[in-house]
């Protein structure tokens, strides 16, 4: 009982913070200010301007058992100053507060709420160079002498209060500036370089161009940015910190042009404008462009293709291909994108397949998988597909079953892979001893049909996937006796790395394998387009793009690699090829030229051709043969290969004086058989 007056006297007592009881961490800014919490990124220019706003917060911790009194009070204050007489009772001269309310244990967070720029800068902010800012998150008894009185110059004299702070720093001066590298002329353009900055801050570069060159002068400050530069000055965008040239397009040709660069720091502080380049933009020959001028035949250009193999507009096969046009693709995005695209891309039948009639038979033959794929599609019903799996089941069972017979008349186990026998057969010494002469001869025969069987539990093989990578040169300067070879001129008689993907189907498998595959290529080649006037090289660059698409029959000898273990597999090739080529001229168009007589040429189109090819692969299997069976059972890939082929394409549309895409090639890759 007596302690009880004692716990009255101290229940009676106002609740206080203890500062052991509270924690407040280092705050953190958000909102248009700044991009850190470390500087604020902006200059003496932006530093009034009151939409610039930014959150300060401080996250508060209580400890267990914190008690806090009832009219506790928080600030959030900014401190100009680092002097030592800047302390913490001293007035708005060092400090200012940003805002300030009551304190309650609920307090997770102590937040200004939305403060300007000016506000939060003071006078620091018309302050040249970089100013040091210090925010601070104040929490004290009311008996401190802090008050919530908005910009009172009262900030406690009595409490030492718990605080966190943030330290900010306000940049107001402009990086030094840099210095032009170069200047690269081009058709209605220029590529414009420049020396990186060395410059800790550098957050940009911009460039200013103007036909008019008194408008820019090096060491000057940046002019106001226009839209026009044959009235003013014009800029780019801001690029980025690692940009040191840009191209600035939209130019006049034959008339100069004066740039200049300005270093942006991560403020926005912008530097003086370097010194001045200058250039005049002239007209350029693309690659296609500079082909036609030197006499080259091909007129480029897409054809519908089925109305010009089969002849006219009603042919069956033309309906085919349009009602899966109508009826499959127009039904989807996806379909409706590539019909626009094919119809963009495809002028007036071309000359090419409408005068040739080896052309339009090998169009033809390239068609007519499409066509009936076309007509399954849109004829496929629930009865038909019931069908198709009905007769897809009962094909699988009965290979199954001749697979094990036969694996079972060998005297082999099914679920031996990798061609051992799962016994000896017995046979009586007088039958052994009759026929000693011939075991020799016969043995190896039965090997390989022994060694055959064994693998009659594998996956199917019905496909080959192969990736194939190798050098690349047209030989589009061998199209005519051009006095400047087009493709040298431009590319520098430079080879590049084709790649290719192709997909077998073997549909053949007794003595070797036979398919039939289709693949699609990838190559791309960039030079300089040449001066019209001069033929010199330009700044504009060039691309040739060519992807050929093949249609192939081959044979494999891989007798050998399944019967005798022997990991090597020859195989021919030979073919139809379909190259697309398209030509990007310095702004990534592509173009259309008029030659002296008159005639378009457009510089995209399709090339039809003959291939042929002799390979090597190789087996990997025996390298690993678990990881090999591994893969079979749980991926369906039977062998892996590794292959070298060596062939040529004869692509100039069977002699027809299109561009001359034909290439020895040499391609090495990895396959997939399945």
């Amino acid at each position: 009982m007596r302690t009880l007056p004692l716990l009255l006297v101290f229940a009676a007592l106002p609740t206080r913070v203890f500062a052991n009881h509270v924690s407040i961490g280092s705050g953190t800014v958000t909102g248009s200010l700044s991009s850190s919490a470390s500087q604020l990124a902006y200059n003496s220019s932006t530093c009034s301007d009151s939409s610039k706003t930014a959150t300060i917060t401080f996250p508060v911790t209580f400890t267990s058992g914190a008690t806090v009194a009832s009219d506790a009070k928080y600030a959030i204050r900014a401190k100009y100053s680092s002097s030592a007489s800047c302390t913490i009772a001293t007035t708005d001269s060092c400090y200012e507060i940003l805002a300030a309310g009551t304190f309650t244990t609920s307090v997770t967070s102590i937040n200004s709420g939305t403060v300007t720029l000016a506000k939060l800068a003071n006078n620091a902010c018309s302050t040249g160079g970089s100013n040091t800012i210090t925010v601070e998150a104040l929490v004290e008894d009311p008996n401190g002498g802090l008050t919530s009185a908005g910009t009172t110059t009262q900030h406690g004299t009595t409490d030492n209060p718990k605080r966190g702070t943030v330290t900010l720093t306000l940049d107001n001066e402009a990086p030094g500036a840099t210095t032009m590298s170069g200047v690269a002329e081009g058709e209605s353009r220029l590529t414009v370089s420049w020396n990186a900055s060395t410059a800790s801050d550098v957050g940009g570069y911009k460039v200013y161009y103007t036909n008019l060159g008194a408008s820019l002068t090096a060491g000057a400050a940046v002019p106001t940015c226009g839209s026009d530069p044959t009235t003013g000055v014009a800029c780019s965008s801001d690029l980025g910190s690692s940009t040191t040239s840009a191209e600035i397009s939209g130019l006049t040709n034959n008339t100069a042009a004066y740039v200049a660069v300005a270093v942006i720091d991560k403020a926005g502080n912008k530097s003086v404008l370097s010194d001045i380049g200058t250039g005049t933009p002239q007209p350029v020959d693309d690659f296609f462009e500079f082909y036609v001028k030197q006499g080259g035949g091909e007129r480029g250009g897409f054809c519908f293709i089925a109305t010009a193999a089969f002849g006219r507009y009603d042919d069956p096969q033309v309906k085919v291909l349009r009602r899966y046009r109508d009826e499959v693709l127009a039904k989807s995005v996806v379909g409706r994108a590539f019909v626009a695209l094919y119809y963009a891309l495809s002028p007036p039948v071309a000359d090419f397949i409408r005068d040739s009639d080896a052309a339009r038979a090998a169009t033809r033959i390239v068609l007519w998988p499409a066509v009936a794929y076309a007509w399954f599609v849109t004829n496929l019903t629930l009865p038909l597909a019931v069908l198709l799996l009905v007769f897809i089941g009962f094909g699988h069972r009965i290979q199954l079953y001749f697979r094990r017979s036969g694996a079972k008349a060998s005297g082999l186990s099914v679920r031996r892979k990798w061609g051992a026998p799962a016994c000896r057969a017995r046979t009586r010494p007088s039958f052994v001893a009759k026929r000693r002469r011939l075991v020799p001869a016969v043995a190896a025969v039965v090997a390989l049909v022994a060694v055959g069987s064994a693998r009659a539990d594998e996956s199917p093989r019905n496909f080959m996937l192969e990736l194939r990578f190798g050098p690349y040169k047209p030989s589009i300067d061998s199209e005519k006796s051009f006095s400047s070879p087009p493709y040298k001129t431009i590319f520098g008689d430079k080879t590049g790395l084709m790649f290719q993907l192709e997909l077998d189907y073997q549909f053949f498998q007794k003595f070797g394998s036979l398919a039939v595959g289709a693949s699609a290529g990838y190559w791309q080649m960039i030079g300089k387009g040449v001066f019209s006037a001069s033929g010199s090289p330009s700044g504009d660059n060039t691309l040739l793009t060519v992807v050929p698409l093949q249609l192939s029959l081959i044979y494999r000898f891989d007798v050998l690699s399944e019967r005798a273990k022997i990991p090597v597999v020859p195989y021919v090739k030979g073919g139809l090829t379909y190259s697309v080529f398209v030509v990007n001229d310095g702004g990534g168009d592509t173009s259309t030229t008029t030659d002296s007589a008159g005639r378009s040429h457009q510089s995209f189109g399709g090339v039809f051709g003959l291939h042929g090819a002799f390979g090597l692969s190789m087996q990997l299997d025996w390298m690993d043969p678990d990881a090999a069976r591994t893969f079979d059972l749980e991926v369906g890939v039977n062998h892996t290969y590794i292959f070298v082929e060596l062939g040529y394409a004869w692509v100039n549309d069977f002699g027809g004086g299109g561009l001359n895409l034909s290439a020895l090639s040499f391609y090495a890759g990895l396959a997939f058989e399945f």
